[in-house]
């Protein structure tokens, strides 16, 4: 009749799978007892800061015609995750705490002409598993105004871990004229397999 979900506040959350109210249970044994087991939801969860995280607890209140006039109040669990930060030797310069996983970079740039005060339109698209990064850290140059960003993305979990990928559209005004480089756009990250940082990069080219 009621659920209230873990407060989560020391990580990101990301809604994953939620169940429908229609499906069917499954029939388990645990000892000498048999329940109806049902998944109510499943989220991704990223810790924003270092330290002892705890979750909190999932709590639920139930009706049945085995429990008579009354409802049956039940709490779950509360988690404790011990997360630590990637080393500090060998962090690369620029590096943003959170980029964790595996990532590659790729770019569309159109028009590749314009005229001063117009904008052309660059997609960076970041694809890869871990926390996809949100934001990126651009070229900066005068002469070149990058506008907020449109953001698209689709995950997934495959093998127990998240990924897929997020494009993040800009709109890039050009207050001079001539062939203007828009240089490259690199994303430094900590790799958990491989246990090293990586640095992805994509060239982005000229614009007229």
């Amino acid at each position: 009749t009621d659920q209230r979900e873990p407060p989560l506040s020391d990580f990101l959350r990301m809604d994953l799978d939620r169940a429908s109210a229609a499906g069917d249970p499954i029939i388990t044994s645990v000892g000498r007892w048999r329940y109806h087991v049902k998944m109510l939801d499943r989220v991704a969860i990223f810790p924003l800061h270092a330290g002892k995280l705890s979750t909190g607890k999932l709590t639920g209140r139930f009706e049945g015609r085995l429990f008579g006039n009354r409802e049956l109040a039940r709490e779950s669990n509360d988690v404790v995750i011990d997360v630590r930060e990637p080393p500090k030797e060998g962090r690369p310069l620029g590096y943003r705490l959170g980029d964790v996983g595996r990532f590659k970079l790729s770019a569309e740039v159109e028009p590749r002409s314009t005229t001063v005060g117009e904008t052309v339109a660059v997609r960076v698209r970041v694809t890869g598993r871990g926390q996809l990064p949100s934001q990126l850290d651009l070229p900066r140059r005068t002469g070149i105004e990058w506008l907020e960003p449109e953001k698209r993305e689709e995950l997934s979990v495959q093998n127990g871990k998240i990924g897929g990928w997020r494009s993040l559209g800009y709109a890039v005004r050009f207050r001079e004229q001539g062939e203007v480089p828009l240089c490259s756009i690199e994303l430094s990250y900590w790799d958990p397999e491989r246990r090293h940082y990586e640095t992805a990069s994509v060239e982005l080219g000229n614009v007229l």
